[in-house]
């Protein structure tokens, strides 16, 4: 094999570790919300728990995503062109920073819960909120090993060993559902903070382990006398002026579902979290592989190379995620009675969840295309960009929800959410940087993704239909063949009419083995 082609089969095997980190995720993350359906159901517990979840969340995402995904491609050109050592000395600088700084926000978050708690969730009462209150305080540690996890996880992305990053992500998430199963017995909607928590420590660990043979370049390093860390504070601080504006959309959400009736946070949190799950596992695999590899490209000048994956993972994402998303509307109230109703989740709750379900499935349309967007707009280090669609963000999603929740009411929130595309915008920025990118193509390819999608959703719905008419109860049964159905009329459908996407699935996972790339 030729040197040239030799980080080809890595690519494919590190994909496949990203992608078994998703899916081991997505079943943890399901679990959870299986045991929480079952102990509290849906009712003001759950929705002080999410509300007090939110604000740690959001905090995580304001600091650390942004941080993320400028911090690979900068570690990575520090390290191309200045030697191991001295990126992980930017490293140092930058977590010693980073943690102290977050030392000093998770005290003022715990100090200041009770006020915040009555400012997210004003719609509450005063005893909803209280408990939203002491569950924020139980939750505050998660800030601070969520800024180990994510630089850590980063530097094993940028190091090409994703499978240390899934081996850690799962150790944790082994941990948090022992932990779950024990402590919210004991300890009730408490013990849930509790579990999370340790959630947090144990992927930390385990990320921090897949390390260990680099730690001996750290250093505690307090300060800002690093040339390259001021370079990557620069760059993080425009992204992170704005980025709040963006990252305040859960919270935001919350604060507009408050006032909306008992369960409405509930319903919103369980709905959305089943769609970011599968958006992990379909979408989150590619794009992470995808990312270090982008960054390269572009700092050594090949945007041929960079375009060409930059189209095909959206192109992929596409041919799978639409047909899921028509998929949800037919299946929505199978997977939520199969995964929740039980214990104290009622069927009153399913039929809510099953609708939140449904209006939140456009996320999966957004991410199809963004979640590799955004990726190449990072890697171009366009945070000027990034920051302007910040505000486009969370104007969009306040002028949608005034517009539509008077008629759908906490609904109105979700539909909002699914309809605040912003990825038209990154496309047509990357066309400006990168040059001609085939988006008529892409249009077309969408168009006949969509025809098919709606024909086989068409054909699920009516052997739904046909096995209750024969006396077919069993959500197992109905969702097994609903399954089946969508998967052969479009898998079937896609061979028939010729789709290049179905033979360039299979040509990829053959050409990476011989170095091969295919244009899209």
């Amino acid at each position: 094999m030729k040197s040239g082609q030799s980080k080809e089969p890595s690519k494919l095997q590190s994909a496949l570790a990203v992608s078994l980190g998703s899916l081991t995720n997505l079943a943890v993350g399901l679990a959870a919300q299986a045991v929480i359906a079952a102990q509290f159901g849906a009712g003001a517990a759950v929705d002080a728990y999410f509300t007090a979840l939110v604000v740690p969340t959001t905090l995580v995402s304001i600091f650390l995503v942004s941080l993320n995904l400028i911090f690979i491609p900068v570690f990575i050109d520090a390290k191309e062109q200045y030697g191991e050592e001295e990126a992980w000395l930017m490293v140092s600088y930058l977590s010693t920073n980073l943690i102290a700084l977050l030392l000093l926000v998770s005290l003022a978050l715990y100090v200041f819960s009770p006020a915040i708690m009555r400012l997210v969730g004003y719609g509450y009462d005063a005893p909803t909120q209280a408990m939203a209150a002491r569950l924020n305080q139980l939750l505050t540690p998660m800030i601070l090993f969520n800024a180990v996890w994510t630089i850590g996880a980063s530097l094993l992305q940028a190091l090409g060993r994703f499978r240390a990053a899934a081996a850690g992500l799962a150790f944790g998430n082994g941990v948090y559902l022992l932990a779950l199963w024990l402590l919210a017995r004991q300890y009730g909607i408490d013990g849930l903070a509790a579990a999370l928590v340790l959630n947090h420590l144990f992927i930390c660990l385990g990320v921090l382990f897949g390390l260990r043979d680099k730690l001996r370049y750290w250093r505690l390093r307090l300060g800002f006398g690093h040339a390259r860390f001021r370079r990557l504070v620069g760059l993080w601080g425009v992204i992170f002026s704005t980025s709040i504006f963006r990252r305040l959309n859960p919270a935001v959400q919350r604060a507009l579902a408050s006032p909306l009736g008992v369960g409405s946070v509930a319903y919103l949190s369980y709905g959305s979290q089943m769609v970011r799950a599968i958006d992990q596992l379909l979408l989150n695999s590619v794009a992470t592989v995808l990312f270090p590899a982008m960054a390269r490209d572009i700092s050594v000048g090949d945007r041929d190379s960079a375009k060409a994956s930059l189209m095909l993972a959206v192109r992929l994402n596409a041919f799978v995620v639409i047909p899921m998303v028509f998929g949800i509307a037919v299946a929505r109230e199978p997977v939520v009675r199969l995964l929740l109703q039980r214990g104290a989740f009622s069927p009153e709750n399913t039929a809510q969840v099953s609708l939140a379900l449904l209006f939140s499935s456009g996320l999966l349309l957004n991410s199809m295309v963004g979640v590799v967007t955004s990726k190449a707009l990072y890697s171009l280090k366009a945070v000027w960009f990034l920051a302007f669609l910040s505000l486009v963000n969370i104007g969009g999603l306040l002028l949608l929800a005034r517009l539509f929740m008077p008629r759908f009411g906490y609904l109105g929130i979700a539909l909002a959410d699914s309809l605040n595309f912003t990825w038209p915008w990154h496309l047509l920025y990357l066309r400006y940087r990168l040059g001609p990118l085939g988006l008529v193509s892409l249009a077309k390819a969408f168009a006949r993704y969509t025809l098919l999608s709606a024909f086989m959703a068409g054909c699920a719905y009516g052997s739904q239909w046909l096995l209750q008419q024969w006396g077919v109860t069993q959500d197992w049964l109905l969702l097994a063949a609903t399954v089946l159905v969508g998967v052969l009329v479009y898998g079937g459908g896609s061979a028939l009419l010729r789709f290049p996407e179905m033979a360039l699935v299979w040509r990829r996972v053959r050409g990476w083995g011989n170095g091969r790339r295919y244009e899209v």
